[in-house]
């Protein structure tokens, strides 16, 4: 897992309003026939989440999953020439649990074999009812659907092997207060990601507490004071609001 549009990092905590990938890495000793890999995103204690939809994004609804430019999948129709690369999401309401299936099957080329690497992403904003204190878990594991069945890989003669997985994946997610542009950080992005909201109609906060740094109620230009002091550490740091 990683924060969205940044080098690789790992995080056992995300944060309530940034925008994360869960990625999925390939390793295959053979060229591969086909292949289908299922993923469910569930929480047992009130984290839900928004698929945020990307530009050059492929799903029937959400169109939250990419493929790496350059890695051995792009571009997938050459290595699934019959399907390209498929995408199918079930129960995708983002509440309880989600399941999103991802794969092809090739005639001619196939995926070639090569080591470990990053081939494709999943997006997603995690989010909860506004807490103060709120500490939740949100999960990542294999799925088995029917009729696609396991996570599977077929050589280009037919014959199907399983992956190895590391299972579940599961990070704590808790709420950043003062930190708008959900980098996990507190900084001075925060405050220019709040001019831009305030004079300029920008995106909002999202929930739009996190940009109720000052905690009156309110998402205004004394938020943006309040940041820009706590950025250059002249003043307090923005605390979960209670309300």
């Amino acid at each position: 897992l990683m924060k969205s549009g940044l080098s690789p990092v790992l995080y056992d905590t995300i944060y309530i309003g940034g925008e994360y990938e869960f990625q999925g890495a390939i390793r295959n000793s053979y060229r591969l026939g086909g292949m289908s890999l299922g993923f469910i995103f569930w929480s047992d204690d009130g984290v839900t989440w928004t698929w945020t939809e990307q530009p050059d994004g492929i799903g029937a609804t959400t169109k939250c999953v990419t493929v790496v430019p350059g890695s051995r999948l792009d571009p997938p129709q050459d290595a699934f020439d019959m399907t390209s690369f498929l995408v199918t999401e079930q129960d995708v309401d983002e509440i309880g649990s989600d399941i999103i299936m991802v794969g092809g099957v090739a005639m001619m080329m196939g995926l070639a074999e090569g080591p470990l690497e990053h081939m494709f992403a999943i997006h997603f904003k995690p989010s909860a009812p506004w807490n103060p204190g709120y500490c939740g878990m949100l999960c990542v594991d294999s799925v088995f659907v029917p009729p696609s069945g396991a996570m599977v890989f077929v050589d280009m003669g037919g014959g199907a092997a399983y992956p190895t997985w590391d299972s579940p994946w599961c990070w704590s997610v808790k709420l950043l207060c003062g930190n708008p542009n959900g980098d996990n950080d507190v900084n001075v992005g925060d405050a220019v990601f709040m001019i831009n909201h305030v004079f300029r109609g920008g995106t909002a906060p999202d929930p739009w507490q996190l940009g109720d740094a000052n905690c009156d109620g309110a998402v205004d230009v004394g938020d943006i004071v309040f940041l820009v002091a706590a950025a250059f550490r002249f003043g307090p740091q923005p605390e979960c609001c209670e309300y």
